[in-house]
């Protein structure tokens, strides 16, 4: 087989079909993937573009970079697409690191992230407990594998029902995220976290995710009377106390957008917001399940959490739509 029939050969197995031209295939994929209808080459260009997420305007430019990417040294050489996929690539990988159950959703979740605008510049690390086989598997982070967490003292893991926690185990998980990371999106005036909560019971003592260092903390934590409250690069004494009852299943984003403004959004609505001023960024990790005190684990949660985020401060639009492409991830996957 020729490399061209190869390559041909490759294109049909995408569009499940057989026969046809060479030139006709690409057509009929460019036309699946919602290329512009045009000359081969300007489509192709496109197509090629698109998938490489780049803006190549030479064509041979393009197909180098595209055969490099899946390791053949050149076009000509590149006969066949086996490692070809339909999925945005972020997603292709997430997909291929955790064996993700439901990878038609996911990618729909990655590109809808993206489309909002929210992906290179607001977040910094997803973790999701829904949708993938195990709990070693949840614990690779789908914004950036730098960020991948780890599992401390074996919380529970359900693919539906999310990570569980223990309290007299001592169980939570190390994001490995900080807002002082290189590439995680946040800065002092300019953070959230936000989290997916399917059960929870309120004892006075859970955090469920919060980092703390004297005199500032952030995230969420300190349950009382359910009371979800957040703290964002503020004086720990001074959260925002969230409108109960705020530990009922649903989505819950805290944020902080200026120096003086804070909200949390409850299902994508807006819960409550205050002026408190910023305090400091915090230098360590924030925890799942748990409150990272000053590098030592505490103040364990009882709660159960079936995705979590981080990343740059996000307004009232932001918030509702990241919500909304994480709510319908989550039904896809079946979240109970």
């Amino acid at each position: 087989m020729s490399n061209q029939s190869g390559r041909h050969a490759a294109v049909n197995a995408i569009l499940g079909v057989s026969g046809g031209t060479y030139e006709g295939s690409f057509h009929a994929m460019f036309d699946a993937d919602g290329i512009a209808t045009g000359p081969f080459n300007s489509r192709l260009l496109a197509w090629l573009n698109e998938y490489l997420e780049a803006t190549h305007t030479s064509l041979a430019g393009a197909q180098h970079a595209f055969a490099v990417s899946l390791g053949f040294a050149s076009w000509n050489s590149l006969n066949t697409w086996d490692a070809l996929s339909s999925y945005d690539p972020d997603a292709q990988a997430y997909i291929d690191a955790t064996g993700e159950l439901f990878p038609d959703d996911l990618n729909t979740l990655v590109l809808g992230i993206k489309a909002a605008g929210l992906w290179d510049d607001h977040i910094g690390s997803i973790k999701k407990a829904i949708g993938v086989p195990s709990l070693a598997a949840s614990m690779i982070d789908l914004r950036n594998t730098a960020f991948n967490g780890t599992a401390v003292n074996t919380p529970t893991h359900s693919a539906t029902a999310g990570w569980g926690f223990t309290k007299a185990s001592s169980q939570y998980i190390d994001s490995g995220w900080k807002s002082t990371a290189t590439n995680s999106k946040a800065s002092l005036n300019s953070v959230h976290v936000g989290l997916r909560i399917m059960a929870s019971t309120v004892d006075g003592g859970s955090n469920l995710s919060v980092v703390y260092s004297n005199p500032n903390a952030l995230g969420f934590g300190y349950l009382f009377n359910g009371n979800a409250r957040f703290n964002g690069n503020d004086s720990l004494p001074s959260p925002l106390d969230n409108a109960p009852p705020s530990v009922i299943p649903g989505g819950w984003i805290g944020t902080r957008t200026t120096a003086a403004a804070r909200a949390s959004y409850k299902n994508g609505a807006l819960n409550t917001s205050d002026t408190q001023a910023s305090g400091g960024t915090i230098n360590a990790n924030l925890f799942i399940g748990a409150r990272n005190a000053g590098g030592g684990a505490d103040l364990f949660s009882t709660s159960r959490i079936t995705l979590w985020h981080a990343g740059a401060g996000l307004d009232a639009t932001q918030a509702e739509n990241l919500d909304d492409l994480f709510a319908a991830y989550a039904l896809a996957a079946g979240e109970a």
